[in-house]
């Protein structure tokens, strides 16, 4: 019993040693570690940074410290179970928010607070009027706090729940201290406008509520870290939660584990219901951009670097070619220089408008067709119909930042067709889209509610068809979608995961290897491969046949800038940004074999946006980039010849 005694003490003694060594790794870091080695000192690192967070959250719901002690280790009992699935988020401040905030509504529904209430009633005293306002104004904050998406949530919880300093949150998140005010700023008036939703006063009385009740650390029991501690390390390990904490805490980290099996499920199953809705219009758009049926075009020898087709002051926004392969529609922005004093000192500013034109592929010249925008509007999203006659297009007005419409214009004439609102109210912001068929469009990016969503528009009514919608989870983004050539597999990414749908498959199909959000989806025309891109610098293969990652085309120097797959589905095209000690050293487009993963051409110039013609036969790449001292703007839009017909 001795040994004993004095090996827990030893154990214990040694994870106290060992946790000031680990501050200042990140919370990736230390998930990594804990995996590989299962040694509890890590994980009492992470119980030690993020534990007062949590314990408040539950303790605002609860307000009971027996249950809000069950709330807590039933959190972080859901973590241990979780690590797989959260190793690559740098913070974990705002998953363990949201666990915590459904923890404790579990806690409170299961009736615990209501009973332990109950046995004390003789001793219970009603509190004032005001201490009632501001119990439910923190309940109000954590649940509007979880509505929002992490760019906005994280710097929040870390600089008011986490009480860390701006630059203590910045270096945690990996961001400039610029960045993060900006974030926070942002942060601030979504989380308002939530909040007068709910007739509750801003600025004053959240602010408040934050200082003096989220600033200060959370006073944790003696014995709560180390009981939490080893119950996590031991679940982690493969064991049963009853066998760690009691029937209470293992009840509750059991029901929000399959309450969040459940959303996912949820989710896919959405998705693929309104990808199976709009997949048969795609065939429509995919067959008219498919050259599988094409000969491969014959590898040239490299060829010169053609001449570039727009000014040096005129960076390349988005590139689209017709489905007709007659011409382009690019959008330029144009750059002024604007010098102005601030604080006694001379200053520059780029302002910057967007044009949107034709160039006639054939003639090699520009096609009168102009369409007309308003100086402070900025286009996002850019789509050609299937018979070439319909330009579409997301714009965001800069004179109201939370308004984005859609406009359809004539491809001959350069008139409006068509323009209407992504949302009924003002803040739905558009992120993609792509005609499905002549007279249908879908469209995506975020809602007034800050959550992801698509929408397929009938362009000749300028509303969805019936109410087709699907949501992300709040914490998570749609990215992209893609469709096969034959409209039966379509696949969409929810941040960093892939998810497939096949024919006769009734479940969506999980690709995970991205550690970022996903911004490039494309299918081989025989649907045996996916091309995925990433803002983790990666741009892989995927091998449908078995699920399995084939190739990752992309080096640890070089940061994808755009992706493009070939209509035959055997080049990918990378605008590659190539980077050393952090520092960018020079620009490339590299064409890669999809089956083999090797290099087959090296091109030379500036690719922020890569197109293939839809015969394969041509390579489209814009960019831009401004160089100090003198603020010039380079831009270029290049049309690479790749073989002969």
């Amino acid at each position: 019993m001795a040994t004993a005694h004095l090996s827990e003490f030893l154990r214990r003694f040694t994870r106290g040693m060992v946790a000031p060594t680990l501050v200042d790794q990140s919370d990736g870091q230390l998930v990594e570690q804990f995996l590989a080695r299962r040694d509890e000192a890590v994980f009492a690192a992470l119980v030690q940074r993020h534990g007062p967070m949590v314990y408040r959250v539950c303790w605002r719901i609860l307000q009971q410290e027996h249950d809000t002690e069950d709330a807590f280790q039933a959190t972080f009992v859901v973590l241990a179970q979780k690590l797989h699935t959260v190793r690559k988020q740098n913070s974990l401040a705002s998953w363990l928010h949201g666990v915590a905030h459904r923890v404790a509504l579990q806690a409170k529904a299961r009736g615990t607070s209501r009973r332990r209430h109950e046995q004390k009633a003789s001793v219970w005293r009603r509190p004032p009027p005001d201490e009632v306002t501001w119990g439910e104004l923190r309940t109000v904050l954590d649940a509007e706090l979880t509505q929002l998406p992490d760019k906005w949530r994280l710097p929040l919880i870390l600089c008011y729940l986490e009480g860390r300093t701006q630059d203590e949150a910045a270096e945690h998140l990996g961001w400039s201290r610029t960045t993060l005010q900006r974030r926070l700023e942002q942060a601030r008036a979504a989380l308002a406008r939530r909040l007068r939703r709910r007739a509750v006063g801003w600025p004053a009385a959240l602010s408040a509520v934050l200082f003096s009740d989220c600033v200060a650390p959370a006073a944790l029991a003696p014995g709560l870290v180390d009981s939490t501690v080893e119950a996590a390390a031991f679940v982690a390990g493969g064991h049963a939660a009853t066998a760690a904490v009691s029937a209470n805490v293992a009840a509750l980290a059991e029901r929000v584990l399959k309450a969040m099996l459940l959303t996912r499920l949820k989710i896919a199953t959405a998705v693929l219901m309104v990808l199976t809705l709009i997949g048969a219009g795609s065939v429509v758009l995919t067959r008219s951009l498919s050259a599988a049926d094409e000969p491969q075009a014959k590898k040239a020898d490299q060829p010169a670097v053609p001449k570039s087709i727009v000014g040096a002051d005129q960076g390349v926004q988005r590139v689209a070619w017709s489905p007709n392969g007659k011409f382009l529609a690019v959008v330029i922005n144009i750059y002024d220089i604007h010098e102005y004093e601030f604080n006694g000192e001379k200053k520059k500013v780029l302002l910057d408008h967007c044009t949107l034109t034709l160039w006639d592929v054939e003639k090699k010249e520009w096609m009168p067709t102009t369409v007309p925008l308003e100086p402070k509007v900025r286009v996002w999203a850019l789509a050609i119909s299937p018979d070439s006659k319909t330009l579409a297009f997301g714009i965001q007005d800069l004179s109201a930042i939370d308004r984005f419409d859609i406009r359809l214009v004539d491809v001959d004439t350069g008139k409006e067709k068509k323009s209407f609102p992504f949302g009924e109210e003002q803040g739905a912001e558009i992120r993609g889209l792509v005609f499905t068929s002549n007279d249908t469009l879908a469209v995506w990016g975020r809602d007034v509610e800050e959550r992801s969503v698509m929408k397929v528009f009938d362009v000749e009514m300028q509303r969805p068809k019936g109410v087709i919608h699907a949501k992300a989870p709040r914490d998570s983004n749609f990215t992209c979608f893609a469709f096969s050539s034959d409209g039966k597999s379509s696949a969409f990414a929810i941040d960093s995961t892939i998810r497939v749908a096949k024919p006769g498959v009734k479940e969506t199909v999980p690709l995970e290897d991205h550690s970022k959000p996903i911004f490039f989806l494309a299918f081989s025309p025989d649907a045996r491969f996916l091309v995925s891109g990433s803002r983790d610098n990666t741009v892989k293969v995927w091998d449908l046949s078995n699920d399995q990652l084939l190739h990752t085309l992309t080096a640890d120097d070089q940061s994808p800038s755009a992706v493009a797959l070939s209509p035959d589905g055997k080049t990918v095209a990378m605008g590659i940004v190539i980077r050393k000690d952090e520092k960018i050293t020079g620009q490339e487009l590299r064409l890669v074999d999809v089956q083999t993963g090797k290099l087959k051409r090296i091109l030379q110039g500036r690719a922020g946006t890569v197109a293939f013609s839809p015969d394969g036969r041509t390579l489209a790449t814009g960019g831009l980039g401004v160089e100090p001292p003198d603020y010039k703007t380079v831009g270029e839009l290049r049309l690479w010849p790749l073989g002969e017909k």
